[in-house]
C-alpha cells in the first residue's frame, strides 16, 4: 500500500470518530408544557419529582413553583430550573458540562434528556394527581 493510500485510509477512519465526539445541536433554552388535570401546587412539584426521578434525574426544591433538576449521566451533567404553576411547568437551561455546551450550541443529548423530563412530568401528571397507593 502506498503512502498516499495509507493516508487516505488514516484520514477515512479518523474523521468520522472525530465528527462524533464533537456533535453538536442548537440549545433549546426553554422547553414549556402543561399539566394534564387538576392538582394543587405541592401536587405538582410531587409529579415534577418522580417524573425526573423515573429517568435518574436528582430534584430539589429551591421555593414554591421552582424547582431545579440535575442529571448526571457517563461523565456528563445538566442543570435546569423548572418554574412551575398548577397548569403549567418549563424547563430552562442552566449549565452543563461535558456537554461542549457554547455559543447557542449543545451535545444533541441534552435537548433529547430534557424531551424525555418534559414527556414523562405530562405523563405523571395526567395520571390524576397523587394517589395514597403512589406515594
Amino acid at each position: 500500500m502506498t503512502a498516499q493510500r495509507r493516508t487516505l485510509l488514516l484520514l477515512g477512519l479518523t474523521l468520522p470518530a472525530l465528527a462524533a465526539c464533537g456533535r453538536q445541536a442548537a440549545l433549546v433554552s426553554q422547553v414549556d408544557g402543561e399539566f394534564g388535570g387538576p392538582g394543587s401546587l405541592a401536587e405538582r412539584a410531587l409529579q415534577i419529582r418522580r417524573a425526573g426521578a423515573s429517568l435518574g434525574w436528582s430534584m430539589s426544591d429551591w421555593q414554591p413553583g421552582l424547582m431545579r433538576g440535575t442529571l448526571n449521566l457517563r461523565g456528563h451533567q445538566a442543570v435546569v430550573d423548572i418554574p412551575y404553576d398548577r397548569n403549567r411547568f418549563s424547563i430552562r437551561y442552566v449549565d452543563s458540562t461535558n456537554l461542549n455546551a457554547g455559543a447557542g450550541t449543545i451535545h444533541p443529548n441534552y435537548n433529547a434528556w430534557v424531551q424525555n423530563l418534559r414527556n414523562a412530568v405530562m405523563r405523571e401528571s395526567a395520571m390524576g394527581g397523587v394517589s395514597p397507593a403512589r406515594r
